[in-house]
């Protein structure tokens, strides 16, 4: 039986080295290129806005790599999710903002909790305007929408950074 085991072994791997010994072809680049981004993508670092009442303003930060489709204006949405009855509100706008011409354009600011209550209906109530009252675990899911010349565009998430 292990004669027999070697003769198959053997010849395949005596097959598998010759074959990995041939001559590589490298891929050889052309150089003089220039390669453009077309759709524009997101690079988020706040996409989450989790509750914490007492909490006097969160951190939201993220930036818009423009592509050839160039981005003008993001729209940026927020629906808030009550942890306590797990209703979910209709999606809001939350800010706009205007893009400039740059090729990467970063954004930062500090939202309040009035901010984010902006707008927001559960049940067909307003958020109260003590964030206390608020169920623990409760929070805010961000959507984010490009404008451009062609009209609205859903902008794609490259990756989530801290910066």
């Amino acid at each position: 039986m292990k004669n027999l085991i070697l003769k198959l072994i053997l010849p395949v791997f005596t097959i598998f080295l010759i074959a990995s010994c041939g001559k590589e072809d490298f891929v050889e680049y052309q150089t003089g290129l220039s390669q453009k981004i077309t759709d524009p993508a997101l690079e988020i670092e706040t996409q989450v806005v989790q509750f914490q009442g007492g909490t006097p303003d969160y951190d939201f930060k993220f930036a818009l790599i423009n592509g050839v489709r160039k981005v003008t204006k993001i729209n940026v949405y927020s629906v808030f999710t009550d942890a306590k009855s797990k209703l979910v509100s209709s999606k809001v706008l939350l800010k706009s903002y205007n893009v400039g011409n740059d090729a990467k354009t970063y954004f930062s600011e500090k939202l309040t909790y009035a901010d984010l209550k902006n707008g927001i209906t559960i049940n067909g109530a307003a958020l109260p305007a003590d964030d206390k009252t608020l169920a623990v675990g409760s929070g805010w899911k961000l959507s984010f929408e490009g404008e451009t010349a062609q009209g609205p565009v859903n902008l794609q998430v490259l990756l989530m950074l801290e910066y």
